[in-house]
């Protein structure tokens, strides 16, 4: 049991760490997604949008495992190899941005421009402008979206075994060859899963709830 509380805590720990990197990122390449002037730059993220998403999510994690390491030791002999957590981390990380930048890119289409107007009339810089008005705003239309992006990453952990992660697949599998007994172990792993993504959908559920009220009580 003890084994499967780490493991768990090792799938949780890589899942929030692509959450946050990979929002991060899907909101600059959904910025730039949304462009009207630079259209240099909002070509370029909607080409990296196009790749991560075209890409299977396996053949990333590989490329970044072993093409990654080979990279960094040529050009830093000395420097330490990319670990498995990290590797699969970053790799979850962006195949997230790629669908998060199209989730907040459409977010950001679905606010009225006279929102961008408005808060520059009242003195706000572009930066106050995005912080206090518009990124609430984004909130609001992309939860939904990002909440399903979430539950797929959360599942999507089950491919960072391939790079000998001790997360739970992994170790459902080194169980299962030692008990010869892999129904049960995978069964287990499974209902945890279930378990996980079931408590993520209630968080989400409150959320969206919170977000409705809140509009409600503006509009009364």
């Amino acid at each position: 049991m003890s084994g499967l509380l780490f493991a768990c805590f090792t799938t949780i720990k890589v899942a929030t760490t692509a959450l946050g990197v990979g929002l991060c990122l899907g909101i600059l390449l959904g910025l730039a997604m949304h462009q009207q002037t630079h259209r240099l730059w909002r070509a370029i993220a909607v080409a990296i949008s196009i790749f991560l998403r075209g890409i299977p999510e396996l053949l990333l994690l590989f490329l970044l495992y072993y093409g990654g390491n080979a990279l960094l030791q040529y050009c830093f002999p000395t420097a330490s190899s990319l670990s498995p957590f990290w590797a699969g981390t970053l790799g979850l990380a962006l195949i997230f941005s790629g669908y998060a930048a199209q989730i907040i890119h459409a977010a950001l289409s679905a606010i009225p421009i006279g929102q961008f107007e408005s808060s520059q009339a009242i003195g706000f810089n572009r930066h106050q402008s995005f912080l206090y008005i518009i990124l609430p705003q984004i909130w609001q239309h992309a939860l939904p979206g990002l909440g399903n992006l979430w539950q797929v990453l959360l599942k999507d952990t089950a491919l960072v075994s391939v790079l000998g992660l001790s997360e739970m697949m992994q170790w459902a599998k080194f169980e299962a060859n030692i008990t010869h007994a892999p129904f049960t172990y995978f069964m287990a792993v499974s209902c945890v899963y279930f378990a996980l993504c079931s408590l993520s959908q209630l968080c989400l559920a409150y959320q969206e709830r919170r977000i409705s009220n809140r509009l409600q009580a503006k509009h009364v």
